[in-house]
């Protein structure tokens, strides 16, 4: 092979176009630039065979030496800086230590699995994340000499074409384990996986040995240079389409994955076929952030991990980073760089440089490492929340017998009709019909305004069951279920079977239709329901006779006043047969029971209240606790809705919700403006309305810190305590 030195302009060029992908999906502008990372990974491979193959004897000192200064050095100089910047800020980073050593030990993927952090969301938890990709180049660095040296010698003394082919299969291979490990649905784990990642390192490598051995895989027809230049544009269009469109989620994830690597190796053979060393502006200044990529790609990421603690404006935030991101890589590259040219400038950079790195190098020794508290923390979270899950499902098991016991004890009613009539009007009725009953809703919910009515067009009983499993695994299932469900024909005795089973002891309730010589369904279901106690037999066809105005044309479907009509049918039917059974209980008994859970307590909240659980839960044995780390606003309004339409929203309301969750009160009082709210938050918040009172801990933690953990934002057990006794003199006193 000829060891003489030229300069492929097309080799830079697709360079910087890979560095330019990744910094824009680092700021968020494209969402599958993380593709060119597979990109520069076949590059890698690919230069890693060339530049050893231009060398008479492959030396592993020399080599290893090289990859120390090429790769390594700059890490270890941007990692120190790093740290020294950030160190700057009030910035809490409790992974500085055991993160900074996965990356100087060239482990940072495998850490990053064992923590976590995931690549692709839209947070930033640490400066380095972007690093696993160095690691995984680290660890193929080290192994290299291992790949290379068999199979160069298999090409000088066995065949030219094995040392490619051999990698060419293990990179098919690869990818099929990639693919395969794909599937299995946590993606970053072949994501940062070194094993997984290997196949576009292999692919590099394949066609280095091709090229070093012979010649660029172009056909003479397209080696002219307004065909490579057509081309090569083709191609990066084509990357530029996924960089542009295929994020993480997309099922064309791991194809595009493929294609970045293959797309990268036909712009390398093509960059490959004429030697041009014609020179311009242009062509230096793509040759210099060529040149300076490397560290472009380490500094860019500490660089928008510090500007998201900036809230300046998004165009000029990343217009900063970008200008920042070329001069810090630029100056580093410069006192990196071995030459002669301007040395007291290198020399004053060099200084300047250094002392942020002594300095980095200071944070990181002194630094204490909190990864044994914040693992105590997590397991001390993650029983909470098992505790936090069983005591919810024994309050769910008390309220389901209270229920129970409140069903039987209505037994004891008066006789008295206005106490039936206000029993029947707040009944959650379920109805389930057909499009008769859809258009009386309206007329069904005047009389059952508690009610919940499901009419849909041409519907029959064999819909009914699934939505009543549905309706009772929601818990809104009630004990009286009305079904117009005969109109569009009958249906089997399995059908009603399994109704019948879903039901089990409910009062059902069962229309006759107004086109029984049609669909001769009355005299069956009447003859059912005498087969069943609690199957009742609400006769419209006959309680309609001689109503033409009830009707439109065709003897069905409901006018204004028909509607009201069947509306009042139903609820006579239900009142006659709640009369029955209501001639003991006594009213007052349902204004108890509905006061036995009102009168309860439930608290809302995330890790504050996770944290402080045990204690709290001690102090506030009879209450309701409904905790998630992550809140949001929809999700808590959700939580609160649900118990509304349950009926198991107590009067008190507590929410214990830290900095984290970024909560708009204002919606979740207006939403229980008739409860009494208590608001316990690290946050500023203003509000003028009588039933919420806010108590703001956040100075409390401040002038104490022996009540926060490391990270600012858990609480130790002084603080557990401190926040326990916050809630008996405010809600308990109260």
């Amino acid at each position: 092979m000829n060891n003489k030195k030229v300069y492929y302009r097309y080799l830079d060029i697709i360079r910087a176009f890979f560095c330019v992908a990744i910094l824009f999906y680092h700021l968020d502008i494209i969402k599958g630039g993380y593709l060119a990372v597979c990109s520069f990974f076949a590059l890698s491979g690919y230069l890693s065979v060339i530049s050893s193959m231009r060398k008479d004897n492959f030396s592993l000192k020399d080599f290893y030496i090289s990859r120390i200064k090429k790769i390594y050095l700059p890490l270890v100089v941007v990692v120190f800086l790093s740290i020294s910047a950030i160190s700057l800020f009030d910035i809490i980073w409790l992974n500085l230590k055991p993160e900074t050593t996965s990356v100087l030990l060239g482990f940072n993927n495998f850490w990053q699995l064992s923590v976590n952090l995931d690549y692709f969301a839209h947070h930033i938890d640490s400066p380095f994340m972007h690093l696993w990709y160095v690691a995984i180049l680290l660890q193929f660095e080290l192994i290299f000499p291992l790949i290379y040296i068999p199979l160069k010698r298999i090409g000088d003394k066995v065949n030219k074409l094995l040392p490619g082919n051999i990698m060419l299969v293990v990179s098919i291979l690869g990818y099929v384990f990639f693919y395969r490990m794909c599937l299995k649905g946590n993606l970053m784990l072949p994501y940062y996986n070194t094993f997984t990642r290997l196949f576009s390192l292999t692919f590099g490598i394949s066609l280095g040995f091709l090229h070093g051995y012979f010649k660029p895989l172009v056909p003479r027809m397209f080696k002219s240079k307004r065909m490579v230049n057509t081309i090569m544009l083709l191609y990066m269009i084509l990357l530029s389409i996924i960089f542009f469109t295929i994020d993480a989620s997309n099922k064309y994830f791991c194809v595009c994955m493929l294609l970045s690597t293959l797309f990268a190796l036909r712009l390398i053979d093509y960059s490959c076929i004429t030697n041009l060393n014609e020179d311009s502006r242009a062509i230096s200044i793509i040759k210099y952030l060529s040149s300076i990529s490397y560290e472009l790609f380490l500094v860019q990421y500490p660089v928008i991990y510090l500007f998201q603690y900036i809230k300046w404006n998004s165009i000029i935030e990343i217009i900063l980073i970008i200008i920042i991101t070329l001069v810090l890589s630029s100056i580093i590259h410069f006192v990196l760089k071995i030459d002669k040219r301007r040395p007291i400038l290198k020399i004053i950079m060099a200084i300047l440089v250094m002392t942020g790195v002594f300095y980095g190098e200071y944070k990181y020794v002194m630094t204490e490492d909190h990864s044994q508290e914040m693992k105590e923390l997590e397991n001390e979270l993650n029983k909470n929340a098992e505790d936090a899950k069983r005591k919810q499902e024994e309050y769910k098991k008390e309220y389901e017998e209270a229920q129970k016991k409140y069903e039987s004890a209505l037994k004891d009613l008066d006789n008295n009709k206005n106490n039936i009539k206000n029993v029947v009007d707040n009944l959650p009725v379920v109805g389930i019909g057909d499009s008769v009953m859809l258009g009386a809703v309206k007329s069904l919910e005047s009389v059952f305004p508690k009610g919940i009515f499901n009419g849909e067009v041409s519907r029959t009983a064999y819909a009914a069951n699934d939505i009543l499993l549905e309706y009772k695994n929601a818990g809104v299932l009630g004990d009286y279920v009305v079904f117009n469900l005969g109109t569009n024909g009958d249906s089997s005795a399995k059908c009603k079977e399994e109704i019948m089973n879903t039901l089990g002891n409910r009062e059902v309730y069962w229309l006759t239709v107004t086109n029984d010589e049609e669909v001769h369904f009355n005299d069956k279901i009447k003859e059912y329901a005498s087969r069943f106690d609690n199957v009742h037999v609400i006769d419209w066809e006959e309680a309609s006779k001689g109503h033409p105005e009830y009707f439109y044309a065709d003897g069905i479907h409901l006018t204004p006043p028909g509607r009201k009509a069947y509306a009042e049918v139903i609820y006579n039917a239900i009142y006659e047969s709640v009369l029955e059974k209501i001639e003991k209980l006594r009213g007052e008994l349902i204004q108890n029971h509905e006061n036995s859970t009102k009168n309860k307590i439930t608290f809302y909240g995330n890790d504050l209240l996770l944290n402080s659980y045990n204690l709290i839960e001690k102090s506030f044995s009879n209450s309701n606790f409904e905790i998630e780390s992550n809140y949001t606003t929809d999700e808590l309004i959700n939580r609160i809705n649900e118990s509304i339409e349950n009926k198991t929203i107590t009067n008190t309301l507590v929410f214990i919700i830290d900095s984290t969750s970024d909560i708009d009160f204002k919606k979740i009082i207006e939403l229980v403006k008739d409860k009494k709210v208590y608001i316990i938050t690290t946050k500023d918040i203003s509000t003028n309305v009588d039933n919420v009172k806010v108590i703001n801990i956040k100075k409390s933690l401040e002038d104490n810190p022996d009540y926060l953990r490391a990270d600012k934002i858990h609480l130790t057990d002084n603080g557990n305590e401190y926040l326990n006794q916050v809630l008996i003199d405010n809600i308990k006193s109260s």
